[in-house]
């Protein structure tokens, strides 16, 4: 995950009271973040803690209820500490005639946002209004904090740095599912420079029924330079688990990997590498 979706993770978590603040090792065991555990974030995060701690004894609430006032976000502590990288930019420096006019740079604390008590009250009175699932009724507010967050992360998740071992890695997890009647598309690295490979980019590749898949791009090989044929090539398509239509034609798939399975019966899963800088 980016640091931006890793900072929004922490800072959904403290909109509820908690007995302390969530450690960046802690969010990155709990939730898959990949804070970057050094002095000057620890140094961060300690700053980060002191001022919840603040915020919670002001607001006089018990564990578990929502902040009624928002904690500034934790990107700013990791900025006033040095604790990310800052983007470079540059600056373009031109002489003119005239008088020069410097404007002060904005030094402003970073103020606490407040909800006002009447917008609360009004809130309360629309959701008194509206039909609540009886599961949700009982739902606590760090309950619910959590949940979003956890779903969030498990899509967000990286299962490897290759494809082939995020594959590994999430059909272990997965067992109990039959991945051995399965055809997956291999992309390659330069495929996925810079990118995640979570749940839904592995979903995306891989294919059920892999004797159906064989023959249907067998099929599809066939029809490509007939006319008078029942089926149109660009008609043809293929099923993932993730149940979205993918037409052969648009997969940039090695024929001699296809091929070798075309009068195979093997009982293992099928794959089949992609060329080029294009995932599915």
């Amino acid at each position: 995950m980016s640091t931006k979706n890793d900072v929004k993770i922490f800072d959904e978590y403290h909109t509820v009271a908690r007995p302390d603040a969530l450690t960046l090792e802690e969010c990155n065991e709990k939730f898959s973040t990949n804070f970057n555990i050094t002095n000057n974030s620890k140094l961060a995060y300690q700053a980060y803690a002191n001022e919840y701690n603040d915020l919670k004894l002001s607001e006089n609430i018990i564990e578990g209820e929502w902040l009624t006032t928002r904690m500034p976000s934790l990107i700013d502590f990791l900025k006033k500490h040095e604790a990310i990288q800052q983007t470079k930019r540059s600056f373009i420096v031109d002489t003119h005639s005239g008088a020069t006019e410097i404007k002060r740079l904005n030094t402003k604390a970073v103020e606490r946002v407040t909800i006002p008590m009447e917008d609360l009250e009004q809130e309360a009175n629309e959701l008194k209004m509206e039909k609540i699932n009886l599961e949700d009724a009982f739902t606590t507010p760090q309950q619910e904090v959590e949940k979003d967050i956890t779903e969030r992360a498990r899509k967000n998740k990286s299962y490897g740095k290759t494809f082939e071992l995020a594959l590994d890695n999430y059909v272990k997890k997965h067992s109990a599912i039959d991945w051995s009647d399965h055809v997956v598309y291999i992309p390659t690295a330069e495929a996925l420079s810079n990118t995640v490979i979570n749940e839904d980019l592995i979903q995306r590749h891989m294919f059920p029924n892999k004797h159906s898949v064989i023959e249907t791009i067998q099929l599809w090989k066939k029809t490509l330079n007939m006319t008078n044929s029942m089926y149109n090539a660009s008609d043809l398509f293929l099923l993932n688990v993730k149940k979205e239509k993918v037409q052969v034609g648009s997969i940039p798939y090695i024929f001699k990997d296809a091929e070798t399975y075309y009068n195979y019966k093997g009982k293992e899963m099928y794959t089949i590498k992609l060329v080029g800088k294009r995932h599915l």
